[in-house]
């Protein structure tokens, strides 16, 4: 076992890693070589000003498929990388914890003369850093690819909307890394985070069709995740700085919970 928790912990994840990060790549790859045949298409931005609101609302709101920031904007900034984060997020966030208790490891961990906060502050950094690099790979594949298409690329709007994306990562990360501080159980810990996806997703689409619902959405992450366009208009730091605090609250929540809880079975 490694003394350090926080290298062992990223040695763990470097197979899974090293599969998002090439399908990171791949995803990239396809949707910047995608952009010139859609470019081509003289209609497709006229049909899609046609389209109806609540259509515009799923699909992320603004769709402007006239530049290469716009088309990544809606086509995968929109659905696809909050997609692929996310799920990369809830998996090592509910097995950071939970997944090793309900594997027995965690208490051999614990075992060890390393306090129960030293071990969850570094398996979060070690989540955290996954994020990260996750976001660096899918910038320099953004950035390679538009090159090699041949397209023009706004390289720091993509670098913003690149960070964005890892800070809803980190959200749902910590969200998830929570539950399973709470539970000991990684079935909750999962559900429970996509449950808060999903829904807060939808509330989000919606709600600017609905007039009820519309304060609602600004307690969605999607809200500050997106509702700036970071690709097209830059990083709202107020934006990033309400989801970094509330995922430096899940993980404050983390720490009290598990350093609360009976681990003994």
């Amino acid at each position: 076992m490694l003394g350090n928790v926080f290298l062992k912990t990223l040695r763990d994840q470097r197979r899974s890693g090293l599969a998002w990060a090439t399908g990171i790549l791949a995803i990239t790859a396809y949707v910047i070589f995608l952009y010139p045949v859609i470019a081509d298409q003289a209609d497709l931005q006229r049909f899609i000003d046609a389209l109806p609101e609540a259509i515009k609302a799923i699909a992320g709101g603004v769709l402007d498929y006239t530049t290469v920031n716009g088309f990544l904007s809606a086509q995968f900034f929109s659905i696809i990388g909050p997609i692929i984060f996310i799920v990369y997020a809830v998996l090592h966030g509910s097995g950071t914890i939970a997944g090793e208790e309900e594997r027995g490891t965690l208490g051999l961990l614990l075992a060890q003369p390393v306090s129960r906060r030293r071990v969850l502050l570094q398996k979060a950094a070690a989540l955290l850093a996954g994020v990260g690099i996750g976001a660096a790979v899918l910038w320099a594949g953004l950035a390679v690819w538009s090159v090699a298409a041949r397209v023009d690329l706004r390289v720091g709007a993509a670098a913003q909307g690149a960070a964005s994306l890892a800070l809803l990562g980190a959200f749902f990360a910590m969200l998830a890394l929570a539950v399973g501080a709470a539970t000991g159980r990684r079935a909750p810990s999962s559900g429970i985070a996509v449950a808060v996806a999903v829904s807060t997703y939808l509330l989000n689409a919606f709600a600017p069709l609905v007039s009820w619902l519309e304060p609602a959405r600004f307690a969605t992450p999607f809200y500050y995740y997106q509702g700036n366009e970071p690709v097209l208009r830059g990083l709202s730091l107020l934006h990033a700085g309400v989801l970094a605090g509330a995922s430096a609250l899940l993980l404050a929540y983390a720490l009290w919970a598990f350093e609360r809880r009976d681990l003994v079975r």
